[in-house]
């Protein structure tokens, strides 16, 4: 006999935590707060991010979004940045203890993993209400299929924004 126990997250705890922080100190407030939480590494794909502000970049898309977290990939992505031209729009926060006053704060989260389990952020997310967007990877579906505002895309620059737009 098996039975299957999902992880979970403590919504009241997420709720309490995100009260103990100030969050954002850039006071900024022209347009989306896009927020991306996790390890800067390959598997967790920030290294999209650049690619995909210059695309809501071109299109006029007022926005900043917000890295929690830290890793190798961070002096890519920060090369990546430069090189896109939307180093003004991407900011690394580093790591945290307490990533819960930015997901308050935020407008969008998006979640661009190549690989993942069960990906607690996402169900992080969904506590603050957030629309999530979030790349075709394992768990994805699972947890936001059904869930309104939520959308799980191809890992891919058009899909990602596309769906942010659509938000």
């Amino acid at each position: 006999k098996t039975k299957t126990v999902l992880n979970t997250v403590s919504a009241e705890q997420c709720r309490a935590l995100a009260d103990m922080d100030c969050g954002f100190d850039d006071e900024y407030a022209e347009g989306i707060c896009i927020v991306t939480v996790g390890r800067l590494s390959k598997e967790k794909g920030q290294d999209i991010i650049p690619e995909s502000a210059a695309y809501l970049k071109k299109h006029d898309i007022p926005f900043r979004w917000y890295l929690v977290g830290d890793g190798k990939l961070r002096p890519e992505i920060e090369r990546k940045c430069t090189e896109y031209g939307v180093s003004d729009e991407v900011v690394f926060l580093g790591t945290t203890p307490n990533p819960y006053p930015y997901l308050k704060q935020a407008d969008l989260y998006v979640q661009t993993s190549v690989h993942e389990g069960f990906c607690i952020t996402l169900a992080e997310a969904k506590v603050f209400g957030l629309p999530i967007i979030s790349t075709d990877c394992a768990g994805a579906h699972e947890q936001l299929d059904g869930v309104a505002n939520c959308h799980v895309v191809r890992r891919e620059v058009p899909a990602i924004c596309d769906a942010m737009l659509a938000e």
